[in-house]
């Protein structure tokens, strides 16, 4: 199913995925700091397998290089949250995802001021779950900007401090 929005693309690959008790899921899961609660990419990933939906909230600008390959995903920039919201599901866990984890944060608080009770932030980000392992697919006709390059630049130079 493809849904556009003025400039954003919004899209979701569909696959039968069976009902979970997704409060149960979040008390098992993760950890909550103050209301919100966070997921590690791999407990994400599980939950994304069991039906969780990942909504990715990073701007158009930063590209989808490479996003998070898993049977739900989602694209609604962070920006455009708050007008176009009705498009995501309110009977099912919404894990948001960005680039590091904080925009992802306050978009869990945008939704949680618009009613949505089932929301989870990821924490650490995309360059948490690519450190992780876990599955990305990469589109090839999608170029990184500069913006993209930079963080990975970021990202590698943090590393060989730590190593």
């Amino acid at each position: 199913m493809l849904v556009t929005l003025t400039q954003s693309r919004i899209f979701v690959r569909q696959n039968k995925v069976p009902v979970m008790d997704w409060h149960l899921i979040q008390k098992k899961r993760g950890l909550y700091r103050g209301d919100l609660h966070h997921l590690s990419p791999s407990e994400a990933f599980d939950c994304c397998r069991e039906g969780a939906v990942l909504v990715d909230v990073r701007e158009d600008y930063m590209g989808r290089y490479k996003a998070p390959d898993v049977p739900l995903l989602m694209h609604l920039p962070c920006s455009t949250l708050s007008l176009c919201h009705t498009v995501l599901p309110k009977d099912t866990l919404l894990i948001l995802a960005d680039v590091a984890g904080l925009r992802s944060r306050e978009a869990c608080q945008t939704l949680r001021q618009l009613g949505y009770t089932q929301i989870s932030n990821m924490a650490g980000g995309l360059v948490e779950w690519e450190r992780a392992g876990l599955p990305l697919k990469v589109d090839k006709s999608e170029t990184p900007t500069d913006q993209v390059i930079m963080n990975l630049k970021q990202a590698s130079r943090k590393n060989r401090r730590k190593s």
